[in-house]
């Protein structure tokens, strides 16, 4: 009690009542604690302090804590299943699973590696102006001598030595008739190829759904997932199958019982493009398949129907009876039955060494596709790597301006230098425009909340008609930027980059310039930091061109801005 109250004595009597703070002090007066990124900092400031000193004996947070603080938590809760990976060498763990998991998933999850520590090196333009502003030091330099590049150079002798072996083994690969069974693979591919079309087209929903029936005996092959179409199938699985769902909808779990063992029938949600065929037989099972010796008669009639039709069961023939009259149908059919007298002309077919030259054959080709593959690693970690990226984004510095013919940075250059919070080139655009000149310093603080935002609300915000009009204004400049990156060759998503301006929190801002707020949570906070950190970035840059009105607006929110439990000190400093 004596550490939460000293500690919350820094903020005014009015940010004391906040909802988190009332919500949180009669939980740690008992011992527990919660701590996640929404979290106001001040709070988690105080668990933290409160969690060393051994006052909170349950502390619900996520991995982020355990790692970056070192907190000594020697008993661990997880709550989900999902992406939490173990960190001390030895501990309790309780771990809830909310739904049905196979069991290697869970083994893989508690004894496999953890992932490894990989770079996400990317290129933005200040970067790049900032590094040509240097003598005798080039954006090419610093490609060079990334921790991205380093970690791909350093799979090199692995990637050559696997490539030395490849070449060896495709070298010492000879097969009699080599040309013969190429000639048979390759049309029995293209063959393969038209068969997945068809199904395609029979499978649609328009051509199958009125014949899928409870009762109809239907076999099922592995494909792509496209249509979103289910199917309950009873199937022959496993013991020790889970029937389990994935977040897109398909089935986990599930695993085909082995040849010669016994195995149970299962309920399985199938995608309708997992069909391979509907046979013409139906036979009529129970209503209600939950117990298990149910299901196992389902299983005894159909061992019965298959006895009874040696020869394989019918399946329904696409054009007679599910009268198919798709013409890209009757094309493909015309192209397999051209192939299909191709293939029984070969002089292999039917003969007893097919099935070994077949076999022989497809391994060398997935070995060459495999030497391929290799030798474009190789070539591509022999590379500069985003060395084609830095070339495009220089193209489009040009086009704008930011650069001259001979690489030297301009006047508008050395203004994106000094931006190193949002989109750069997008700010100083705006700010050279003449953008933020006729508005109010509590609009210049809306507007740029768009560029610090990290999350985004699903929900579509509708502004207010003066911050859409300037809402607007920026979406036209980012537009312009996009047609040009585009013209430069630069690999840009036109939609996912205007979405990356986002007007969630214009008006939230608008009125915490305007009166003082009476809420908060740690996501605004952390959008509010920024947005300190992006104004003091545009103070310099507004001096920097002489705009001392600009730079005189930009101070002014600043000051507006910086009030209240956001920018409270830290407890580790005071």
């Amino acid at each position: 009690k004596t550490v939460f109250d000293n500690a919350i004595d820094v903020l005014d009597v009015e940010d004391r009542q906040l909802p988190q703070i009332k919500f949180l002090y009669p939980y740690l007066l008992r011992g527990i604690a919660f701590h996640h990124s929404g979290l106001l900092p001040l709070l988690k400031e105080i668990v933290e302090l409160l969690f060393q000193e051994g006052l909170i004996k349950v502390l619900f947070a996520t991995e982020t804590f355990a790692m970056g603080l070192n907190m000594p938590a020697r008993t661990v809760v997880f709550t989900d299943v999902k992406k939490f990976d173990g960190i001390d060498t030895r501990g309790i763990v309780i771990l809830r699973a909310r739904e049905k998991m196979a069991p290697n998933a869970i083994k893989e999850m508690i004894m496999g590696e953890s992932d490894n520590l990989t770079s996400a090196f990317h290129l933005k333009y200040n970067m790049i102006l900032n590094m040509m502003r240097v003598e005798g030091i080039s954006p090419e330099y610093l490609l060079k001598n990334s921790f991205y590049q380093f970690q791909n150079t350093a799979t090199l002798p692995g990637l050559e030595e696997d490539l030395r072996l490849a070449e060896l083994e495709y070298s010492n690969s000879i097969i009699p008739d080599e040309d013969v069974i190429a000639e048979y693979y390759d049309t029995r591919r293209l063959l393969d190829v038209y068969a997945h079309e068809m199904r395609q087209i029979i499978n649609h929903p328009s051509n199958c759904l009125k014949f899928l029936k409870p009762g109809s005996d239907s076999q099922d092959n592995q494909t792509s997932t496209t249509d979103k179409y289910f199917v309950d199938v009873l199937l022959y699985c496993d013991k020790d199958s889970i029937v389990a769902k994935a977040a897109d909808g398909t089935t986990t779990g599930v695993r085909p019982c082995k040849e010669n063992a016994i195995g149970e029938m299962m309920v399985v949600p199938v995608e309708l493009t997992s069909l391979s065929c509907i046979s013409q037989i139906r036979i009529f099972p129970p209503k209600i398949l939950t117990l298990k010796q149910v299901r196992q008669s389902v299983y005894d009639s159909i061992q019965v129907i298959i006895k009874r039709y040696p020869g394989g069961i019918a399946s329904l023939d696409p054009i007679e009876d599910m009268g198919i009259e798709d013409e890209n149908f009757h094309k493909l059919i015309r192209k397999t039955e051209v192939l299909e007298d191709k293939l029984f002309s070969n002089k292999l077919h039917n003969t007893p060494q097919l099935s070994s030259l077949y076999e022989q054959y497809g391994k060398k080709v997935a070995l060459r596709a495999r030497i391929r593959t290799l030798k474009k690693k190789v070539n591509n970690v022999k590379s500069i790597l985003h060395l084609d990226d830095l070339k495009h984004r220089k193209r489009v510095l040009r086009r704008i301006g930011y650069l001259t013919d001979d690489d030297i940075v301009t006047v508008k250059g050395r203004v994106a230098c000094d931006i190193n919070v949002g989109d750069e080139v997008v700010l100083t655009e705006m700010l050279l425009n003449g953008v933020f000149s006729d508005l109010s310093v509590e609009k210049i603080a809306a507007l740029l909340s768009c560029f610090v935002i990290e999350q985004h609300d699903k929900e579509r915000i509708n502004l207010k008609e003066d911050l859409y009009v300037v809402y607007r204004r920026l979406q036209e400049i980012a537009r312009n930027i996009v047609a040009i990156s585009v013209e430069c060759k630069l690999q840009i998503n036109e939609e996912e980059y205007l979405a990356s301006f986002c007007p969630d929190m214009m008006e939230l801002v608008y009125k915490i310039m305007k009166i003082a707020p009476k809420y908060y949570d740690g996501h605004v906070i952390r959008v509010f930091r920024c947005l300190d950190e992006l104004l003091r970035a545009m103070v310099i840059a507004a001096k920097n061109i002489g705009n001392s009105e600009l730079e005189m607006k930009f101070q002014t929110a600043i000051s507006k801005l910086r009030r209240g439990i956001p920018f409270a000190a830290s407890l580790y400093i005071q």
